[in-house]
């Protein structure tokens, strides 16, 4: 039965605490949608900027015109884009062939957190979430087939000694809908200890749970899954250290285990906050190891196809990431997780799985974003996933799962704005492959623009 109610109850209950969830979740302390500080408050600023240049979707140049609309209360932020594009073949039709299009104008509204009511809500596409440790969720995006993305919602608080986080992928209830249960059950004790940290989180895919019939019978996927993490420190107070061991098991799979050392800070020197982990993991054989991340939305239920005209031949297409649970032998590999936040201004992230076994079930992540008050805004994101062996992780862009968005915002003069948006993804086609729902291909696109921008 389609668990309409446990989805709405839980992102209900996701946002009903009254303190901030750690400023790690979702893209509560991102500093592209973040509001930058000044002095000892947010800045209260909002802007309007008018664009064109070129466009290039799908091996052909457009003109590019439209208007990004980016409200700031400093509580509440608001941001909207309107493209439009046009060439010699005519109007790109794909900005607007759906109902769905209006929504997807919308690139977030968000309440943000603050000392006298952190609590965080946001609606708008998901990217680089993370659950607990990312044993069950880590960089989990809408963003990598872009035409195909949907409006999701992400909420983060705490009450006292625990914390609530949680995310629906689709606002029309659909997709998946995870979250996370954080306490600290030693927190009366003095010392490191008090800082032990133990996390109940879990995930259930609405959109699995409606197709299973439609699935080939050796499909991965299924729709719950279940985990739970826990971290000792041993040594420091803002400056901590000590192991940390996480468990998942994949409902009709089997489990996944993952132990390791973490050391983390908060305000550290008043600047830095920042977790690192270094660990290994293990699972058993037919289990979904690898956690749900960038390309989620598309392997769920689909494949992927290379059929770059740069890399291989349109007419006799590769299939590249159609993974059979029989095909999964037992395994394991090494972790390598950080992510640093310095100031309001600079966020870096990495995380690396690197597989023992050569099984193509790791993956390589990267993101980098900076945000300044007078308007300078930069983030760059890489996903790579298959990864087989250490140089996997620095292929050319023709590897199979790969997806990339680098996209900056430079104030040439106080009205002059230049803007690029780049991205590396993918694109749904019509149809079936090997008796999956959904196919993807290789998408480039490319935006260099010039505008004038307003701000107020």
């Amino acid at each position: 039965m389609r668990p309409l109610t446990l989805a709405l109850l839980f992102v209900f209950a996701a946002t009903a605490a009254a303190e901030a969830q750690p400023l790690t979740f979702g893209h509560a302390a991102d500093p592209w949608e973040a509001p930058q500080r000044r002095g000892f408050g947010p800045v209260q600023q909002s802007e309007v900027s008018v664009l064109a240049g070129p466009s290039f979707i799908d091996d052909r140049w457009r003109a590019f015109g439209g208007c990004d609309t980016r409200l700031g209360t400093g509580r509440l932020g608001l941001s909207v884009f309107v493209p439009g594009r046009t060439g010699v073949s005519g109007v790109y039709e794909e900005d607007y062939d759906e109902a769905y299009d209006a929504l997807r104008r919308l690139l977030h509204v968000r309440l943000n957190p603050t000392p006298e009511s952190p609590l965080y809500l946001r609606l708008g596409p998901l990217e680089f979430l993370r659950l607990g440790t990312g044993h069950l969720v880590d960089g989990f995006s809408t963003l990598s087939a872009w035409e195909e993305r949907t409006v999701g919602v992400e909420a983060a608080a705490r009450l006292g000694t625990v914390s609530l986080a949680g995310f629906l992928e689709d606002v029309r209830v659909d997709g998946l809908v995870g979250g996370q249960v954080a306490a600290a059950p030693l927190r009366r004790l003095s010392g490191p200890l008090r800082q032990t940290r133990l996390t109940v989180e879990g995930t259930y895919d609405l959109r699995i749970a409606d197709l299973r019939a439609e699935l080939p019978a050796d499909s991965i996927a299924r729709p719950l899954t279940l985990g739970a993490s826990l971290h000792v420190p041993l040594r420091g107070e803002v400056f901590t250290v000590g192991p940390y061991a996480s468990g998942a098991y994949q409902w009709e799979r089997g489990g996944s285990a993952e132990v390791g050392i973490e050391a983390s800070a908060v305000r550290f020197a008043d600047l830095v906050d920042f977790d690192a982990r270094f660990g290994l993991y293990g699972f058993e054989r037919g289990v979904r190891v690898t956690p749900i991340a960038a390309f989620y939305t598309l392997t769920r239920t689909g494949t992927i196809v290379q059929a770059d005209p740069y890399f291989a031949s349109p007419d006799r297409p590769r299939v590249s990431a159609s993974y059979a649970a029989d095909s999964i032998e037992a395994g394991g590999g090494l972790l390598f997780a950080v992510r640093v936040r310095l100031g309001e201004s600079l966020l870096l992230a990495q995380t690396v799985r690197l597989p023992v076994d050569g099984q193509p079930l790791g993956a390589h992540r990267l993101r980098a974003a900076y945000a300044t008050s007078q308007g300078l805004r930069f983030v760059f994101a890489f996903e790579r996933g298959g990864v087989r062996k250490l140089g996997d992780m620095f292929q050319g862009f023709d590897a199979d799962l790969t997806t990339l968005r680098f996209d900056v915002d430079y104030p040439v003069t106080r009205r002059l704005v230049a803007r690029m948006r780049a991205r590396y993804g993918f694109r749904q086609l019509p149809g079936r492959i090997d008796g999956f729902p959904a196919t993807y291909l290789i998408e480039r696109r490319f935006e260099p623009t010039l505008g004038l921008r307003f701000r107020f």
